[in-house]
């Protein structure tokens, strides 16, 4: 599986994480947090979320390392898988806020000298929204953007504008307002399906069947998924991974919400809210490891180390 951009000869060589990311996966890997006993503030997670801070400012990207035709190697950063896969200062002194758990500023979007590096020269680019609520709210995660607005805005500064956008969305609008959120310029581009994406690979609405119809390896493919169903979400993530789907060689870049046991999101508490908000009502399977945080850092890094610029998204 080789998913990254294929033009003029660029392809993914490597993936390699960050010293503090490194360090992060074998603490939590050590420690396998189930419960939210673990971030509390004497435990060993909190201390080193403490340690982190005066790191932070000066953080050293995780590299997705790149050959271009002739051969050179190229590097692209991306933010270190770190923590509870949220912003990194979440829980640091000040920062145990829903503001700061649902902080997107940490998310590394390639550059525009970046995107020369992973061999983009104008070919299309494509959008897949796994729970795309409206353009501006209505999902959850819309805090700080909701994805429909935020990753078109955000690729943007870049350079990067979607020539289609394939959303997704299984709560029911009215087609009136749906479209009155949505901006004229995207009304040209975007596709919008008011329906569940679906999991079966030959059914009508699997994204991935779709994407495949419509995208080459020569397009740059940005998927977000977030729809809170925790099984249809593993199940396209593995589709991807396993080679199987038609789009294991399209997707370059993916912003995936994976709702697992043994995160902060899990324990509201900790972020001065109530309880019963976030991810606390999930119930998971504690014995299956990709429903932990523990299973969330090792497809994160599978997904990089596959070519998939994999970002934990809020």
């Amino acid at each position: 599986m080789a998913a990254p951009w294929h033009e003029h000869g660029h392809r993914f060589l490597r993936y390699e994480p960050s010293p503090l990311e490194r360090e992060w996966f074998e603490l939590v890997n050590a420690t396998r947090p189930l419960g939210c006993g673990v971030w509390h503030p004497d435990s060993v997670l909190a201390a080193r979320v403490s340690a982190n801070v005066t790191a932070l400012a000066e953080m050293t990207p995780s590299q997705m390392v790149y050959a271009d035709g002739h051969g050179r190697e190229h590097t692209v950063g991306i933010e270190p898988l770190v923590s509870s896969l949220r912003h990194p200062r979440l829980l640091t002194p000040g920062s145990h806020t829903r503001s700061a758990l649902m902080d997107k500023t940490h998310l590394r979007i390639p550059s525009s000298d970046d995107m020369v590096r992973l061999g983009h020269r104008g070919a299309r680019a494509i959008l897949v929204d796994l729970g795309a609520g409206m353009f501006a709210s209505g999902a959850p995660g819309s805090d700080n953007g909701a994805s429909l607005g935020w990753i078109p805005q955000r690729f943007g500064e870049s350079g990067v504008h979607f020539d289609r956008i394939f959303a997704w969305e299984a709560r029911g609008y009215s087609a009136r307002a749906l479209w009155k959120t949505i901006p004229p310029e995207m009304v040209p581009t975007l596709s919008y399906y008011n329906v569940p994406c679906e999991v079966a690979p030959n059914s009508s609405h699997n994204p991935w069947r779709v994407l495949g119809a419509v995208a080459t390896k020569q397009d740059y493919v940005v998927v977000k998924i977030d729809i809170d169903h925790q099984a249809t979400e593993l199940a396209l993530v593995e589709q991807l991974l396993s080679g199987s789907s038609p789009a294991s060689e399209l997707v370059d870049e993916i912003f995936w919400e994976h709702h697992v046991a043994g995160s902060v999101v899990a324990c509201p508490t900790l972020w001065n809210q109530p309880h019963g908000m976030g991810w606390e009502k999930m119930r998971f399977n504690k014995s299956d490891e990709r429903e932990t945080l523990f299973g969330s850092y090792s497809l994160f890094s599978t997904l990089r180390a596959r070519g998939i610029r994999a970002h934990s998204w809020v």
